[in-house]
């Protein structure tokens, strides 16, 4: 479970909404085949890669805080490495009460330590909005308390494998980080007759939360390589 700081000087966990059958599906049925055809892909991988001038792909599935779908685009500098730009895009609900929404906008180097290990490493800026006091489900309704909106900067890394065969590449980003080092911009709105008394312990909160660790976990691309 991934703990981000309250906006009421409490601790705040996502709420435990269990993941969508399809989207639980879709992750256990693409770990089944990587792990089917890892022996016989993971033999090409680094092969395939030699004669590679550019990579494009989707991810389209990964854990929390970044649920949504995204993508990325690659130039080889060799069969090891490749620099990359990528997207992602997340929604998550805080409690009852907050929604917490982000896309995040990478500059990374992907370096190859075998024939599918990887290490992504490089630089991120994340925009991220905040909705305290509304409910799940209904977004379009203005009846938030307040609303905190941050752009944040600092490196990200992820450990994953991407296996290649010919010009099709599937992966995982298993495991990474985001770590907002920089606030570059801050904005917080009161909405409905938010009670200003608590304001400050409110907006340090909402910067708190900017700075926080934002996890990166189990998400699937899926792409080509020419």
């Amino acid at each position: 479970m991934i703990v981000l700081q309250s906006f009421s000087n409490r601790q705040l966990k996502l709420k435990g909404r269990k993941m969508p059958l399809p989207r639980l599906t879709t992750v256990l049925t693409l770990a089944a085949l990587v792990l089917y055809h890892q022996p016989l892909v993971a033999e090409t991988s680094q092969e395939s890669r030699k004669d590679k001038t550019f990579i494009a792909y989707g991810d389209v599935v990964g854990l929390s805080p970044f649920l949504g779908p995204g993508a990325a685009a690659g130039y080889y500098l060799n069969p090891e490495s490749i620099a990359e730009v990528g997207y992602k895009n997340g929604r998550s609900c805080l409690e009852d009460s907050c929604q917490y929404e982000t896309h995040l906008m990478e500059l990374r180097l992907k370096y190859f330590v075998s024939n599918s290990l990887y290490l992504n490493f490089g630089g991120a800026v994340e925009q991220a909005v905040w909705n305290h006091g509304v409910a799940w489900g209904h977004e379009d309704e203005p009846n938030a308390d307040f609303i905190a909106r941050a752009t944040t900067a600092g490196p990200a890394f992820a450990l994953g494998n991407m296996w290649q065969l010919s010009h099709f590449a599937i992966g995982c980003d298993w495991f990474g980080l985001y770590a907002p080092v920089a606030l570059l911009r801050f904005r917080f709105d009161e909405r409905n007759g938010y009670n200003s008394s608590s304001r400050d312990d409110d907006e340090r909160d909402a910067r708190r939360n900017a700075r926080a660790l934002r996890p990166i976990a189990v998400r699937f691309h899926i792409g080509a390589s020419w």
